[in-house]
């Protein structure tokens, strides 16, 4: 018997695939809950059947393991030379632990939904799990994408809504404050992201090679930034002397480090511990103890300081790397200090405008003076005035 179809309630049928034995004898067989009515069942069997009949592999990818599609996943992230740190450290603390010993094919959205809800409980952000989450789906989606498939198909893994948009900016006093009271292998890395905007990855990745102190510059190379795309970035005077002086003790303390910012010559992982440190010293913590500003706060602040200080914004976007406006804008969030220089400056153009309709010095459109201005005090009806 090649598949039947088995009668499981009111609109609901179990079809079945007989798929041959296995390396010990046992009779293996594909099982598929279709609801609907029997046509659509059918239509189900003949689809199995079909996929049954292209090849011998169906059997081992029923053995296949979870892992194996995040090993895929991680080495698809390294031959394309894109930034591997950050996946290879939520792989192995939170994916694997979690899906690694389960079957490919068993993994379902209640399982997922399961993981998501320990995650959120255990104090992960909506944000955190979305990125996690689409990691998995993106392992599932190389398996079904090799020849033949690993996988016969790409499980449903429903996303958080995101609303965790930041909007907080480091003004130039935090950043004092920071410097200040930041472990010392930090506070190269606190002045790169103050200067520059670069992303965490970028910074953290970053090697000497990639370091052009005698021209004064940043070079990127294609694959270590998030868009994939190469490129330059200046370095400001400050940046510059700090990078100088890191060289220097690199050179001296860890002469065999090729990464610009290191802990005792060994790359960062994750450094939250020694940014709440920091802030907590700096007095830049809420009730709760945690930092107000976070290390991607700079980001933003790295943008509103470029374009405050005169930088046309399409260049400000190749420094940052914004590669669509609609992110660059999201970024170039205006502060509530933004706001009240923009209200002291209306206020005092309104004030000198007050001041000349008092004199009878107002002029209008036509360049003659107005000795009778149309101001807010001549509409108090109350006086009888008009």
């Amino acid at each position: 018997m090649a598949g039947q179809i088995v009668k499981r309630g009111e609109r609901k049928w179990c079809v079945r695939v007989y798929l041959g034995t296995d390396e010990t004898g046992k009779r293996r067989y594909q099982n598929k809950t279709v609801k609907g009515v029997k046509r659509d069942a059918e239509l189900a069997l003949a689809e199995m059947l079909r996929t049954r009949s292209l090849g011998p592999s169906i059997l081992k990818n029923e053995r296949l393991l979870v892992a194996e599609l995040l090993d895929d996943l991680i080495r698809d992230y390294s031959l394309n030379g894109r930034v591997v740190e950050a996946v290879k450290l939520k792989v192995e603390r939170y994916l694997r632990p979690a899906f690694g010993r389960l079957h490919a094919s068993k993994l379902n959205s209640t399982s997922v939904e399961q993981y998501a809800d320990t995650r959120l409980k255990d104090g992960a952000a909506p944000a955190t799990v979305n990125r996690e989450l689409t990691m998995l789906r993106r392992a599932f989606s190389l398996g079904y994408q090799c020849e033949p498939r690993k996988v016969e198909r790409i499980p449903r893994i429903k996303l958080f809504k995101e609303n965790n948009t930041r909007t907080g900016f480091f003004e130039h006093e935090h950043y004092s404050a920071m410097l200040k009271a930041l472990p010392d292998h930090l506070k190269p890395v606190l002045v790169m992201g103050y200067w520059t905007g670069l992303r965490r990855g970028e910074i953290v990745s970053m090697r000497w090679s990639q370091v052009d102190l005698k021209n004064g510059v940043l070079r990127l190379e294609a694959g270590t930034t998030k868009s994939g795309e190469a490129r330059i970035v200046p370095l400001s005077p400050d940046l510059w002397e700090c990078l100088k002086m890191q060289r220097e003790k690199t050179k001296l303390d860890y002469p065999e480090c090729e990464f610009v910012f290191h802990y005792r010559g060994m790359p960062f992982m994750d450094f939250r511990g020694g940014w709440k440190e920091g802030a907590t010293r700096a007095g830049l913590v809420d009730d709760k103890g945690k930092p107000k500003l976070l290390f991607h706060d700079l980001r933003r602040s790295a943008v509103r300081n470029l374009l405050r200080g005169g930088v046309p914004e399409k260049v400000a976007m190749a420094i940052s790397g914004h590669k669509t406006r609609a992110v660059f804008d999201r970024y170039h969030i205006v502060s509530e200090a933004d706001l009240r220089t923009a209200i002291g400056k209306l206020s005092g153009y309104l004030a000198d405008q007050e001041c000349q309709s008092r004199n009878g010095a107002e002029i209008d459109a036509f360049g003659t003076q107005n000795q009778n201005p149309h101001t807010i005090r001549t509409q108090d009806t109350s006086k009888g005035v008009n």
